[in-house]
């Protein structure tokens, strides 16, 4: 029975997942923090980026707002893309390959401070 599988481009992974119980277990409630990520460029652009939890299955719901703190250039647009990075190897014989697996816009227009935006995908 396998529970997840991951067909890369230089790798492909099966888990199996066999289960022994033996009595039963009250499993712990799993509560995820929020997270919250500040990037910017120093007296010209400031944004924050909220999202509900920190790590997402691809099935997930992604929930969030990103919050435009500084806006003094110019913004065409603001996209999303979710990529997938496979690293092989290690030391200086690593080999990386990424792949967009989606794309999304987000945004189109310039901001303005104090705006926000909400994302739902």
């Amino acid at each position: 029975m396998p529970y997840e599988t991951y067909s890369g481009v230089n790798v492909r992974l099966r888990y199996v997942l066999k289960v022994t119980v033996s009595r039963n277990y009250g499993g712990s409630i799993v509560e995820y923090q929020d997270f919250m990520m500040e990037v910017g460029i120093e007296d010209c652009l400031h944004i924050e980026f909220e999202y509900n939890k920190s790590k997402y299955h691809l099935k997930d719901v992604i929930i969030g707002k990103i919050y435009f703190l500084l806006v003094r250039i110019k913004i065409k647009n603001m996209d999303l893309e979710i990529r997938r990075r496979e690293s092989t190897g290690s030391g200086a014989n690593t080999h990386v390959e990424t792949e967009t697996l989606a794309k999304y816009e987000l945004m189109d227009g310039a901001p303005v401070r104090g705006m926000f935006i909400t994302c739902f995908l």
